[in-house]
C-alpha cells in the first residue's frame, strides 16, 4: 500500500516498465493507479517478469522512446 501511495503521490512524468507476468507488481494493481494519476504512464512488456532477462532490449527501447517524446514536448 505504501508503494501505491508513492506512485499517486509522483507529480512529474513518470514511465512504469512492467513485464505482463511480474507477480510483484501485478498490472491489475498498476493500471488503475495509472488511471489515478495523470503523471504516470504505463508500459507493457509482453512475456517479461520480473527481470526482463531476453526481454530487456524491448524495455530499453520503451523508455528511449518515451524519454525522447518527453524532451520534445519540453523544448
Amino acid at each position: 500500500h505504501d508503494d501505491e501511495a508513492a506512485l499517486l503521490a509522483i507529480k512529474c512524468p513518470t514511465l512504469i516498465v512492467q513485464g505482463d507476468a511480474d507477480e510483484l507488481g501485478p498490472l491489475r494493481v498498476l493500471r488503475p493507479l495509472v488511471r489515478k494519476n495523470e503523471h504516470l504512464q504505463l508500459a507493457v512488456i509482453r512475456g517479461a517478469g520480473h527481470s526482463y532477462g531476453r526481454l530487456e532490449g524491448q524495455a530499453l527501447d520503451e523508455v528511449t522512446a518515451w524519454l525522447g517524446a518527453i524532451l520534445r514536448s519540453t523544448l
